[in-house]
């Protein structure tokens, strides 16, 4: 069912990242801050389910790579996401049809929903991990033989890397040691898939399932 996720949504979404993080994926802090700025600016993401997306359609991750407390030593330029994303969208010639996440713990949680305000796409309501997990192919869709790539990274200087490696344990070592040069992490489109391949693969609701815990955190 499609509804729309505002600030308070995205606070008790960012909370309850930190459970199913568990002890992964960092402080989605900083990531919580730059997607209420963006909902503030540009208006509240609407969040679909993955049976919302047609089976042709193409969607895309978009993540944070690196360490999360470099985000809140070295300032975002908030631009990142939308480099990525351009990028992408060169690399596919086509729009993408909506942004997922590729974890459901700590910072990533959020990141999609700064894409989702700025370019007014839909956010779909799954991940491909269901907590968080160090590892690019270490996902639902890659063990199901769906490739992460190509992927792009940004930095907050405007500096953008397109990565297409052999596998997707290559592109993590690859895009790894892009993002160590980069300044300690990066912003990242990658995962392109169809809305078939997301249905079949997808944890579905994991967003949501985030609210839900920080909701009950916060009224407890």
């Amino acid at each position: 069912m499609r509804r729309f996720i505002g600030v308070g949504e995205i606070e008790d979404m960012a909370l309850g990242a930190t459970v199913l993080g568990a002890g992964g994926g960092g402080d989605p802090y900083v990531g919580k801050l730059m997607a209420i700025e963006a909902i503030r600016k540009y208006g509240d993401v609407e969040l679909i389910t993955p049976d919302e997306v047609p089976d042709d359609a193409v969607v895309v991750v978009s993540q944070m790579m690196g360490a999360p407390t470099i985000m809140v030593e070295k300032i975002c330029s908030g631009l990142e996401p939308m480099a990525t994303y351009d990028e992408m969208v060169k690399e596919l010639g086509v729009e993408p049809y909506a942004i997922y996440a590729v974890e459901a713990g700590g910072v990533n949680s959020t990141i999609p929903f700064i894409l989702g305000a700025t370019r007014r796409i839909p956010v779909v309501d799954c991940d491909l991990m269901g907590r968080a997990f160090p590892e690019l192919q270490m996902t639902t869709l890659g063990i199901n033989g769906v490739k992460g790539q190509p992927a792009v990274l940004a930095d907050e200087k405007g500096n953008t890397v397109t990565v297409r490696a052999i596998d997707d344990r290559w592109l993590e070592r690859i895009a790894r040691q892009a993002t160590s040069v980069m300044g300690g992490y990066t912003i990242l489109a990658s995962y392109m898939c169809t809305g078939r391949q997301l249905k079949d693969f997808a944890i579905p609701g994991t967003p949501t399932l985030c609210e839900k815990i920080g909701r009950t955190l916060r009224e407890a």
